[in-house]
């Protein structure tokens, strides 16, 4: 039973010699590992579910290991192997809550069992996500196995889709559970211009900082913000934040990088214009209006003229940023490569996501969001990301005021497409610049940083930011760092 107290084993109390050797052969292999590897290996798991082509699920067994706290999977008792699929299944329902999607089922109490059911072919996985810390045990690594390692094609018998046909008929007694932790998107504030107006209204910042305030909510990185984000600063690794310059027109390059050499190419020119889904670039607080105001109620003809802005230019971070930076990785959250164009990202995602990583956002931070864009544009190649892309939901807005975010930036523009508010194109871009005053870093290659805060385990460092000062810029090409 994935219920079962802390610190003994789940469901009954079977001593069973073999109930007894899998306990010590998941103990083992945890130990061995350093607590990576939590559970037997595949063909453990392959003996867990009897071969007699009956699915059943396995126990889950909370203990003390080598110290610290531990989550081992192992067979079910000679007892429970007698029971009928039909009751282990209602075990696991018995403790479900709050399930990330319609196909998981999440126990609680920081217990995670995640049961997936495939539709389509009707089979039944089982993978497990854990993390094992001091006094507690919450999800930690990747999914226990592929579905290709575990799933063998004497799954597929009559007798596992009848157990699997068990299981989604019990589905529906899901739905309100669903329903109450996530609201589906047409249901989910705002969704239409009024309510995003209402929204803008209650969150802006206008005037917080002063009537003629330049910095918005880079007010936020302060000296002590500084000395906190270097004091992350370990092994002095570094990894930069920009793609290279795309030189090539394509879906998502409407405006390719030029690049001319001159004089002999001792000298060259450069040409962009980087604003748009390609190139790595930061937005100033001019760049956004919103009922022809700027951030901070300027009206539009007082700040944006064909000699650049008046008010809200890039060069008002001429001093450059150093804080805190933090990585939001909700590929890796979900165990995929990369989000699908069009998935929303919402509240709940960013939580699960600091419970998951052991960081919490704090005022001051700069918040960088991975969608996986550039990992599906080497895979599949590019796609217009103006029409479809991954990103934030217009509802989170708040949540970031909250947190005091400095600064947000992603590998898109971070706002998913198409939009999700009928009547407002770019709803996060307008209520981050134009409501918050915080600066956007759009277009992000964040690849090597995901993988670097994954290989280190550290999904906290100090980043710095510093656009060329050019007076009145809607922006500029950005090169940030990130530093471990």
């Amino acid at each position: 039973r994935a219920g079962a107290s802390t610190g003994s084993t789940a469901g009954s109390r079977a001593t069973s010699g073999r109930a007894a050797a899998t306990r010590g052969r998941a103990r083992a292999a945890m130990d061995d590992a350093d607590g990576e590897v939590l559970g037997p290996d595949v063909d453990d798991l392959d003996r867990a579910i009897d071969t007699r082509q009956r699915v059943h699920l396995l126990h889950l067994f909370v203990g003390d290991v080598g110290g610290r706290r531990r989550l081992a999977l192992g067979e079910p008792d000679a007892r429970q192997q007698r029971r009928h699929d039909r009751h282990c299944l209602q075990d696991c329902l018995r403790h479900v809550q709050s399930p990330l999607s319609p196909h998981t089922i999440q126990p609680v109490q920081n217990r995670r069992a995640i049961v997936l059911v495939d539709a389509e072919s009707v089979d039944l996985h089982l993978f497990l996500r854990m993390q094992a810390r001091e006094g507690s045990v919450g999800p930690r690594a990747t999914r226990f196995e592929t579905r290709e390692q575990i799933m063998r094609s004497r799954f597929l018998s009559v007798a596992a889709r009848a157990a699997c046909g068990v299981f989604l008929a019990l589905i529906p007694a899901l739905i309100p559970m669903v329903s109450a932790s996530r609201a589906p998107d047409e249901s989910r504030p705002p969704r239409n211009a009024g309510e995003f107006d209402t929204m803008f209204q209650q969150i802006k910042n206008w005037g917080r900082w002063g009537a003629d305030d330049q910095l918005g909510s880079a007010n936020l990185v302060t000296a002590a913000k500084r000395k906190q984000a270097v004091s992350l600063v370990k092994t002095g690794e570094t990894v930069s934040l920009a793609h290279n310059p795309l030189t090539e027109k394509a879906d998502d390059n409407s405006n390719p990088f030029e690049h001319t050499m001159l004089r002999g190419y001792s000298m060259d020119r450069y040409a962009v214009s980087y604003h748009g889904y390609a190139h790595s670039h930061i937005d100033a607080l001019c760049h956004i209006l919103y009922k022809d105001q700027t951030y901070n109620g300027y009206a539009r003809a007082d700040v944006n003229t064909e000699k650049g802005c008046t008010k809200l230019g890039i060069q008002n971070l001429k001093s450059g940023i150093v804080t805190r930076g933090i990585l939001i990785d909700i590929p890796r959250l979900r165990n995929v490569p990369y989000l699908e164009p069009g998935t929303a990202i919402y509240v709940e995602d960013l939580e699960a996501w600091e419970k998951k990583a052991g960081v919490k956002i704090a005022s001051g931070d700069a918040v960088l969001l991975r969608t996986g864009r550039w990992a599906r544009r080497e895979r599949l190649g590019p796609w217009n990301v103006g029409q479809s892309a991954a990103g934030l939901h217009a509802s989170v807005a708040p949540w970031i005021k909250a947190r005091g975010v400095a600064f947000l930036g992603g590998d898109a523009a971070q706002d998913v497409t198409p939009s999700k508010v009928e009547g407002v194109t770019l709803p996060i871009h307008t209520l981050m610049i134009t409501a918050l005053g915080i600066n956007l870093l759009d277009n992000q290659d964040l690849e090597v940083l995901g993988e670097t805060a994954a290989r280190l385990n550290r999904w906290e460092f100090m980043l710095t930011i510093a656009p060329v000062p050019v007076t009145g810029g809607t922006g500029f090409p950005l090169n940030a760092i990130a530093m471990f």
